[in-house]
Protein backbone atom coordinates (compact mmCIF):
# COMPACT_ATOMS: atom_id res chain seq x y z
CA UNK A 1 0.00 0.00 0.00
CA UNK A 2 1.03 3.27 -0.95
CA UNK A 3 1.97 5.58 2.28
CA UNK A 4 -0.83 8.09 2.98
CA UNK A 5 -0.03 11.78 2.14
CA UNK A 6 0.47 13.91 5.77
CA UNK A 7 0.69 16.80 3.99
CA UNK A 8 -0.67 19.76 6.40
CA UNK A 9 -3.23 22.23 4.95
CA UNK A 10 -2.34 25.82 5.76
CA UNK A 11 -4.28 26.52 8.96
CA UNK A 12 -4.65 23.49 10.14
CA UNK A 13 -3.69 21.95 13.46
CA UNK A 14 -0.72 19.78 13.21
CA UNK A 15 -0.92 15.71 13.06
CA UNK A 16 0.32 14.58 15.92
CA UNK A 17 0.47 10.61 16.10
CA UNK A 18 2.27 8.69 19.07
CA UNK A 19 2.28 5.63 16.71
CA UNK A 20 4.70 7.32 13.70
CA UNK A 21 1.07 6.54 11.58
CA UNK A 22 2.12 2.69 12.27
CA UNK A 23 -1.45 1.77 10.38
CA UNK A 24 -1.07 3.72 7.41
CA UNK A 25 2.79 2.22 6.82
CA UNK A 26 1.43 -1.29 6.75
CA UNK A 27 3.11 -2.22 10.02
CA UNK A 28 1.67 -6.13 10.89
CA UNK A 29 1.47 -4.95 14.58
CA UNK A 30 -0.88 -2.15 14.24
CA UNK A 31 -3.30 -2.68 11.15
CA UNK A 32 -4.80 -0.33 9.53
CA UNK A 33 -8.43 -0.11 10.60
CA UNK A 34 -11.32 -0.87 8.18
CA UNK A 35 -14.27 1.52 7.92
CA UNK A 36 -17.31 -0.32 8.48
CA UNK A 37 -19.69 2.84 8.20
CA UNK A 38 -19.03 6.44 7.34
CA UNK A 39 -21.43 8.60 8.88
CA UNK A 40 -21.05 12.21 8.05
CA UNK A 41 -17.81 13.17 9.51
CA UNK A 42 -17.16 9.90 11.28
CA UNK A 43 -16.21 6.61 10.50
CA UNK A 44 -16.58 4.21 12.01
CA UNK A 45 -14.19 1.59 12.09
CA UNK A 46 -13.06 -2.62 13.01
CA UNK A 47 -9.90 -3.65 13.15
CA UNK A 48 -8.69 -6.87 15.35
CA UNK A 49 -7.22 -5.98 17.80
CA UNK A 50 -8.33 -2.53 18.17
CA UNK A 51 -5.51 -0.63 18.77
CA UNK A 52 -4.49 2.34 21.44
CA UNK A 53 -4.22 4.89 19.31
CA UNK A 54 -4.95 8.60 20.04
CA UNK A 55 -7.33 8.70 17.61
CA UNK A 56 -9.52 5.52 18.73
CA UNK A 57 -13.22 6.67 20.06
CA UNK A 58 -15.36 3.88 21.73
CA UNK A 59 -19.22 4.22 21.44
CA UNK A 60 -20.93 1.48 22.89
CA UNK A 61 -19.78 -1.88 21.10
CA UNK A 62 -18.07 -0.10 18.50
CA UNK A 63 -15.35 2.10 17.67
CA UNK A 64 -14.97 5.62 15.38
CA UNK A 65 -11.85 6.93 14.28
CA UNK A 66 -10.98 11.10 14.20
CA UNK A 67 -7.58 11.00 12.35
CA UNK A 68 -7.40 13.50 9.98
CA UNK A 69 -5.16 11.56 7.98
CA UNK A 70 -7.11 8.61 7.79
CA UNK A 71 -10.60 10.54 6.65
CA UNK A 72 -8.73 12.14 4.04
CA UNK A 73 -7.56 8.65 2.82
CA UNK A 74 -11.10 7.49 3.40
CA UNK A 75 -12.48 10.50 1.43
CA UNK A 76 -9.78 10.55 -1.51
CA UNK A 77 -9.76 6.95 -1.95
CA UNK A 78 -12.43 5.41 0.05
CA UNK A 79 -9.83 2.93 1.44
Amino acid sequence: MAEAETEQKPGSAPIECDKDMACLKGKEEFPLCQVEKPIADLLFVTAKPLPSCRYMRFFGEGAYCTCPVRKELYKRHKV
